[in-house]
């Protein structure tokens, strides 16, 4: 990863005190805009609960947030959403993607959506991970 992505990231970030020594290690975890959400999300409970206190995003927090949206994405989805999801994911495209449940979670962004010369979709990261912990995916 360059150098100029992580120093784009904290110049974004330059006026939250809770991302001071966020390392370039651990950038690859906040490229989806989630995440970033979600981190902001505890630092700011933290800093609420804390004032004064120093509030760092370390793996503990990136764990939390990881775990909070996994548990968002977990709780809608229902055995058909799981084929699809295990589908698209093996495939890189649904059986069909004009079906109203793959439409639900693309727009949910469960499956994101590529367009270069091809259109092409893949499973959001945390969702891979759902589909592992149901052995769905190796």
């Amino acid at each position: 990863m360059s150098n100029d992505l992580l120093k784009n990231f904290q110049e974004a970030y330059r006026n939250l005190e809770v991302l001071p020594l966020l390392e370039e290690r651990d950038l690859e975890r906040f490229r989806v805009d989630c995440i970033t959400n979600e981190c902001c999300r505890i630092c700011l409970r933290l800093v609420r609960r804390q004032p004064g206190k120093k509030i760092i995003i370390d793996n503990n927090i990136l764990d939390e947030a990881i775990n909070n949206i996994r548990n968002d994405f977990a709780m809608s989805l229902g055995r058909a959403d799981y084929q699809i999801l295990q589908v698209t994911y093996q495939n890189f495209k649904p059986e069909d993607p004009k079906q109203r449940e793959f439409l639900d979670l693309l727009h949910g962004l469960y499956v994101l959506e590529y367009r270069n010369r091809q259109i092409w979709y893949d499973v959001h990261p945390v969702v891979v991970e759902l589909l592992r912990d149901e052995g769905l995916i190796s």
